[in-house]
């Protein structure tokens, strides 16, 4: 990473780098903030049955990944400092109890959703390949996905049925799409077209809501029937939640 100066006349020079550049005076002094090398992510949560907002994170920087139902399980990442290139994840997965406990280390890997059953966590891992793991919340083995050419993970999640995984993902050279994986194995299989990336599951797992790269907000079935129907009175900028 470098800074370069230049004069309106085109004239370039090097500059001494700094992290979280802002702004440089006449006189050549250079304004750092530090917003980029001291930011903290906390987890906060007012959860059923309690009385205040509490606060759910754990060493220096967590964030929250996904809620069991009765809201009693927190499953949170928590990001570790690595240098650039090392052979290993920089998120540690975690499962904390709502109400008293220790959060418990499920595993490395960045995590994405609960089980409906509550009885695995999925994560990311990008060693030695991107793919995800189911990892348990109890005792057992993990389980790695195959990831066939997914380069990189946007999100997944669970369906209803805990049977199948919805993927947002992309390959090298290719946009973004959705992908629909069996957590018995097989590699992610490719579900609508590209551009469209997957968002919301209906309870009954029959229906997915997603938005294209033109901001389209869609509703598809799950088995691939039938055309999409457009989510009425949706803007381009809006996000589904």
């Amino acid at each position: 990473r470098y800074i370069k100066g230049v004069t309106l006349s085109g004239r370039i020079r090097p500059a001494p780098w700094v992290p979280s550049l802002d702004d440089v005076s006449r006189q050549g002094l250079f304004l750092d903030t530090g917003a980029m090398i001291n930011i903290r992510r906390d987890i906060l949560a007012f959860l059923p049955g309690g009385t205040k907002e509490v606060n759910y994170s754990y060493l220096k920087d967590s964030t929250a990944a996904d809620l069991s139902p009765d809201g009693k399980q927190v499953l949170m990442n928590v990001y570790q400092e690595e240098s650039v290139g090392a052979a290993r994840d920089i998120y540690t997965s975690y499962l904390r109890p709502s109400v008293g406990g220790e959060p418990k280390l499920l595993g490395e890997g960045k995590s994405l959703s609960l089980s409906p059953d509550l009885q695995w966590a999925l994560v990311q891992r990008t060693h030695p390949a991107p793919h995800l793991t189911m990892l348990p919340t109890g005792a057992g083995d993990s389980r790695d996905l195959p990831g066939g050419g997914i380069l990189h993970y946007h999100w997944a999640f669970f369906f209803p049925d805990g049977r199948r995984i919805l993927i947002a993902a992309e390959e090298k050279g290719k946009p973004p799409r959705t992908y629909i994986q069996d957590v018995t194995g097989g590699p992610p299989r490719p579900f609508a077209e590209e551009g469209m990336r997957g968002v919301l599951v209906s309870p009954d797992g029959l229906e997915i809501a997603g938005t294209t790269l033109e901001g389209l907000q869609l509703i598809y079935r799950a088995d691939g029937a039938g055309r999409p129907r457009t989510i009425e009175g949706a803007q381009p900028t809006d996000q589904l939640v």
